[in-house]
């Protein structure tokens, strides 16, 4: 009657998770909308991060894994190079990892894209990963219960302050309408100190037109932008005005 009653117990234990309600969540914790994370200018040799929140959501456990369905990072099909998604690895907390239900219901994800020192072999400019993110049942580990897919974006340079992208697209307007296109762009301090922007300048590639088109906002310098955490938007305004 012994042996019975452990065989039992043992059942009622292993099975507990076969009755319990799963599902989670899984989006970024700068903007729980973005599918497109881009993580900024990274100078070369060093790293840059970004992260990911993961949420329990039902009543019983979910497992993150160190390998596919929970984590996998494959190439962007925007990619300029075919393994720059090896350089995006991650970086925090240790996996595999359980969220236990009313003990560890969340966890924060971090990412890191490592930057190499190297410029000729892997040259300066976007690197792109893609980044599949998913939890599991732990019982069984192919069963996924939530899972997503997001597009990185890094900026490898050699400059102490840079622009998040080498190229701003602005929307199609109409000429000699009302409506103006303006755009933020992002601008970062990539060194470990603080660094002050005493000037800026900007300058038309094409011919200038009969009328100014493009307006950038003016600011009162000296700017101090701190470290690596903060980025400054310069807000850029097309109004286009020559039909040239």
């Amino acid at each position: 009657m012994k042996y019975i009653n452990i065989i039992l117990i043992l059942f009622v234990l292993s099975a507990g998770n076969a009755f319990a309600e799963l599902s989670g969540e899984i989006y970024p914790t700068s903007d729980s909308t973005l599918k497109i994370i881009n993580m900024g200018p990274v100078y070369f040799g060093d790293t840059g991060y970004t992260s990911f929140f993961l949420k329990n959501t039902g009543d019983g456990t979910l497992r993150m894994l160190d390998v596919s369905p929970s984590l996998e990072f494959f190439a962007s099909p925007f990619a300029l190079t075919p393994f720059e998604y090896l350089r995006f690895t991650a970086a925090s907390p240790a996996l595999p990892f359980n969220l236990v239900y009313d003990t560890r219901m969340s966890e924060t994800l971090v990412i890191r894209y490592t930057s190499q020192i190297d410029t000729i072999g892997e040259p300066l400019g976007r690197k792109e990963s893609m980044l599949r993110l998913g939890l599991v049942n732990p019982n069984d580990t192919t069963e996924v219960i939530v899972q997503d897919t997001f597009r990185l974006i890094v900026r490898k340079t050699a400059k102490f302050v840079e622009g998040f992208e080498a190229v701003l697209n602005i929307d199609t307007v109409l000429v000699d309408s009302d409506y103006e296109a303006v755009k933020n762009y992002l601008v970062r301090n990539t060194q470990n100190v603080s660094l002050p922007i005493v000037d800026a300048k900007d300058s038309l590639l094409s011919q200038q037109g009969s009328y100014k088109e493009f307006y950038f906002e003016q600011k009162n310098f000296p700017i101090n932008i701190l470290s690596k955490v903060s980025n400054i938007p310069w807000a850029i305004t097309y109004k286009p005005r020559d039909l040239g």
